[in-house]
């Protein structure tokens, strides 16, 4: 199954805890019967990052030993299963999980039936669960969220619990205990100006920002509060995050204290690009807090910048030339301003292919259309999509491709498809226009795709957070879709091509194809 949805099901099956005392062991019937009702996420972590997005309006059900997952991702279709226990281990559940149709999210989209084996933990109410991130994996061995395996916590619904409430307040007090009067509250940081724009100082905006009363307390409307919430009072150089779940949403009310503001700074590196004579180019820099991004700063000299009160972030630095990585930061108490060490980043693959011939593509297991060799290609550009039937946005921008296509194959330009293969289902080109059918008809106007398509497999290589998919993915260094790469006339690769509307992209090519001389 597609990990993406691998992930959502997993985030959504099970129920997850805090760590208190181990409890006793008890009989199969009795823990069953203490698990009847309903229960609400709150906590669900895959790697570093929080995955409740995926659950964010999911109620499960427990009657007898079924459960029942509502709002996956949204979808209309209840996720259901049986909880299966081990009565032999006190600590072993099998995760029974029925197959669920998710066509409404991708045509021809579902999800098969299969077993999660997983350990459990229960403290009162609170329901910790820790799985694989799909079928094949193995059972943990502890609690805790890895790139192999996901953690969740399910919180007991307060009683009466129909729906979530659709107003919620936040009460903030000073450090002396005082209300916060006239401070601002939001939902995620980021910087309107950055140290590239004129040397212009870097001013902090918020998503959905609003201010609390003469009281210290602001209502905001639940749908627009996601994850965290960011309280600021710029005039005393204080701050809180407030981290929000369902769990915690679900009676409406949240209160937060206010405490010092310590400047966070620090600098991006990466020696293969500098040894290479490239710039570390356009980077990204997440400020993550209790596994929820709650702040970014983006630039183009790799420096970055922060604003966070005490306690334990995770870094999570990235572009379009390096990879992404995931570093620790902690803010003391006593400190204003803090600078980070800096962070080594590794050169994507296809950015230390700059100007160098295109490899030909490793790993293709078939060919949709024409096989072709870049080799071949020589005298025309090229286009690399890297791309899949399971991605939304590669799926919404495939139109523009076929457009191109038709606009200038016959001018100079060939586009190369490479279709990477996430869940094992599409290795001949007939099971990919199976997959596509129902794109073809709804959403492309009756076209196929008319370029030609390697198919790759997306086969993991290395373990935990050195894992990648291999061969032709590796070979380019591929890490989001699509990734489209141009390949001029003289078989090498140039860089990204990001253009991804018809009229930018038409207008792109004419360039390539007419220079002005």
């Amino acid at each position: 199954m597609l990990r993406a949805l691998a992930i959502a099901l997993v985030v959504g099956i099970t129920p997850c805890a805090s760590f208190a005392e181990e409890p006793k062991p008890k009989a199969t019937a009795s823990l069953t019967e203490q698990l009847q009702g309903t229960w609400l996420f709150d906590e669900a972590m895959h790697k570093k990052r929080s995955e409740l997005g995926r659950v964010w309006d999911s109620v499960v059900t427990v009657k007898g030993d079924a459960f029942a997952l509502s709002q996956l991702m949204g979808c209309k279709n209840d996720l259901k299963g049986t909880l299966v226990f081990d009565a032999t281990d006190p600590k072993v559940v099998d995760l029974k999980i029925a197959a669920l149709d998710l066509s409404e999210l991708l045509p021809d989209y579902k999800l098969s039936a299969g077993t999660l084996p997983a350990i459990y933990k229960l403290d009162g109410d609170r329901f910790t669960l820790c799985f694989p991130r799909d079928y094949k994996g193995k059972r943990p061995t502890a609690f805790a969220s890895s790139a192999e395996t996901f953690l969740v916590t399910l919180r007991r619904a307060p009683t009466g619990f129909k729906e979530f409430p659709k107003e919620l307040t936040l009460t903030v007090t000073r450090p002396d205990g005082t209300p916060a009067a006239d401070v601002t509250v939001g939902g995620f940081m980021y910087q309107r100006n950055t140290p590239e724009q004129k040397g212009a100082a870097s001013v902090w905006e918020y998503s959905n920002p609003g201010k609390t009363g003469a009281n210290g307390s602001a209502t905001l409307k639940a749908e627009t509060v996601q994850s965290q919430l960011i309280v600021r009072d710029t005039a005393n150089g204080t701050m809180a995050f407030v981290p929000v779940s369902p769990a915690k949403r679900a009676n409406g009310q949240f209160r937060a204290t206010l405490a010092r503001e310590c400047k966070i700074t620090g600098t991006l590196t990466c020696d293969e690009l500098t040894k290479a004579g490239q710039p570390i180019g356009p980077t990204n820099v997440y400020l993550i807090a209790d596994g929820t991004p709650v702040a970014s700063w983006a630039s183009k000299d790799g420096k970055f910048e922060f604003l966070a009160p005490p306690g334990k972030y995770v870094l999570n630095p990235y572009g379009s030339e390096v990879g992404s990585e995931f570093v620790t930061v902690t803010v003391p108490t006593d400190r204003t301003e803090l600078a980070f060490d800096p962070i080594p980043l590794t050169a994507r693959a296809f950015a230390l292919l700059k100007g160098r011939p295109a490899p030909e593509l490793d790993g293709v297991v078939a060919w949709s259309g024409e096989k072709v060799t870049f080799a071949n290609l020589k005298g025309k550009y090229v286009l690399l999509e890297f791309w899949g039937y399971w991605c939304g946005p590669c799926v919404g921008s495939m139109p523009v491709l076929i457009e191109l296509h038709e606009k200038f194959a016959d001018k100079g330009l060939a586009i190369v498809g490479v279709h990477m293969d996430i869940d094992g289902e599409v290795d001949t080109p007939a099971k990919l226009d199976a997959k596509l059918a129902g794109y073809v008809k709804d959403e492309w106007k009756g076209k196929k795709i008319p370029f030609p398509n390697a198919l790759v497999p997306g086969t993991r290589i290395g373990m935990g957070d050195e894992e990648k998919r291999g061969g032709a993915i590796a070979q380019y260094g591929i890490q989001s879709y699509p990734t489209c790469l141009l390949i001029d006339r003289e078989g090498k690769v140039v860089g990204k091509f990001g253009a991804r509307d018809i009229k930018q992209a038409s207008a792109e090519i004419e360039k390539l194809l007419n220079p002005k001389k």
